[in-house]
């Protein structure tokens, strides 16, 4: 009988060293996942079209337009951008009122500074680019 008991025993404790092994191995792998920090101060800034200027651009500009997403060009001082392949036809990069930073990237690109105060700032980049009411 006293055998028995002592088997008993033995089960019982291994079954409790077991068990606290386990639990040790679940809290231990919970503990070692890492929560990201917040993204709470953190914030975002919209690109302003004078961040984006060349430097031959003295005006101050207002808005970004980018025709071959189909934007439009405004009234007011706009950024101009072309795309690198050819800016020409119905796809030229035309200015309106105010004045204009026109740059045409690659490609051959027709640039028309359009109606302007003071004259708008054409860049055709590289390729073979005509340029019309554009200060140089």
């Amino acid at each position: 009988m006293l055998k028995l008991k002592r088997i008993r025993w033995q089960a019982l404790i291994l079954l409790v060293l077991l068990f606290s092994i386990t639990l040790g191995i679940i809290i231990g792998s919970a503990n070692a996942n890492i929560v990201p920090a917040s993204y709470a101060s953190e914030t975002n800034e919209s690109i302003k079209a004078n961040q984006l200027k060349p430097a031959a651009c003295t005006m101050d500009l207002v808005h970004i337009v980018i025709p071959s997403n189909g934007d439009k060009p405004t009234q007011e001082n706009d950024l101009i951008l072309g795309t690198s392949g050819d800016d020409k036809g119905k796809n030229q990069l035309k200015g309106l009122g105010g004045d204009d930073c026109i740059v045409g990237g690659g490609g051959n690109d027709t640039i028309n500074g359009g109606n302007h105060i003071n004259g708008d700032y054409c860049d055709g980049g590289s390729g073979t680019n005509t340029l019309t009411k554009c200060n140089p």
